[in-house]
């Protein structure tokens, strides 16, 4: 019998998933029977909850023979890829199906590490040149004040400001340290907890720029259960279940009345609802007269997640130099205001 596993559905990443579809598609391609396969992937693993949910699945393959009932037991598993192994299961497309899946999920990886590889450094690079600017206006202008008050001149106007500011902010360093600290549990809790990733996502998914991401994930989505032998209406059914995208979502919902209603033909559905325009538009009519949707559904996805990486670059790249000139402004004026004070009572003692 298979072991207990914690049903949180939290084992895999994205791209732990899409390893696994790949793995098991080149099961299926190389004949051995998935049972012996995936225990062979639950010895060689060196993760110990993966490994338990492998062999709970390897159990279970051996009790029932269905790929889709054992990934479902687990609970480990999305729905979403159980309700699609299901459909290749029954349609005789099961390799075709995990390599979809596969792809679908690599994608969404990739996704995930393009949005925090642009935000990490942003941040890191203003969260140090703050903490220079606040050392400066505590701990350095205080002892250069000193030193101009005893040779009889002052600090500049902007000097004597930043260093009050950091003055007050060491005052209430307590305070502050608190706010701090709020701000920490805020980002543990939106980033760490289901409830807060949740929370966090449905406000990021409502951007504009997030709009053509939700795009590639749909066409991506569409993608793999097309080619999983589905229909364009259960295609469409369960490739906007996911879609959090409001703007998107209402296009979706009027692309399938209009053809549940009015009884257009897809092509025309989204051209009128204009769910696709310009050149993704395009493709996706010629493929659909050649019969080759889903192909060019995985096209049209490539071709949004580059242009939501390119405005996503652009937009990183405007908000580090800004950043950067505003805090070099800062520290260069604290330093310049310190500097000119002491060259002026140096030239004077010189002279």
């Amino acid at each position: 019998m298979s072991k207990a596993i914690n049903k949180s559905k939290n084992t895999f990443s994205s791209k732990e998933l899409s390893l696994f579809c790949e793995q098991v598609a080149m099961l299926i391609d190389s004949g051995i029977l998935l049972h012996d396969g995936i225990k062979m992937l639950s010895e060689k693993s060196d993760d110990i909850k993966i490994k338990k949910v492998f062999q709970s699945v390897a159990d279970e393959l051996l009790a029932n023979g269905s790929l889709e009932k054992a990934l479902k037991k687990t609970g480990q598993f999305p729905d979403y890829m159980i309700y699609l192994i299901s459909i290749g299961t029954e349609t005789g497309t099961l390799d075709k199906t995990m390599r979809s899946l596969a792809y679908y999920y690599d994608r969404q990886d990739s996704i995930k590490e393009n949005i925090k590889s642009a935000v990490l450094y942003p941040f890191i690079l203003i969260t140090t040149m703050t903490a220079i600017l606040l050392f400066l206006s505590i701990k350095v202008l205080p002892i250069f004040k000193t030193i101009l008050n005893s040779l009889g001149a002052n600090l500049s106007s902007i000097a004597q400001i930043i260093m009050s500011a950091g003055n007050f902010i060491s005052r209430f360093s307590t305070v502050f340290a608190a706010i701090i600290l709020l701000i920490l549990v805020c980002i543990i809790y939106f980033t760490k907890s289901n409830k807060g990733k949740t929370s966090l996502m449905n406000f990021v998914w409502q951007l504009k720029l997030f709009e053509t991401l939700s795009l590639s994930i749909f066409t991506a989505s569409m993608s793999t259960t097309l080619s999983s032998g589905n229909n364009i209406d259960k295609a469409f059914e369960l490739s906007s279940a996911g879609i959090v995208n409001k703007k998107l979502k209402i296009k979706i919902n009027e692309c399938i009345k209009l053809m549940n209603t009015e009884h257009l033909s897809f092509a025309d559905a989204m051209e009128k609802s204009k769910l696709f325009t310009g050149i993704p538009l395009s493709v996706l009519k010629f493929s659909i007269s050649i019969g080759n949707l889903d192909s060019s559904m995985k096209y049209v996805s490539d071709m949004f997640n580059d242009e939501f990486e390119a405005k996503l670059i652009r937009k990183i790249s405007i908000i580090e130099p800004i950043s950067v000139a505003i805090l070099s402004i800062l520290i260069g004026t604290v330093l310049i205001s310190v500097m000119l004070p002491l060259l002026s009572v140096m030239s004077i003692i010189g002279a």
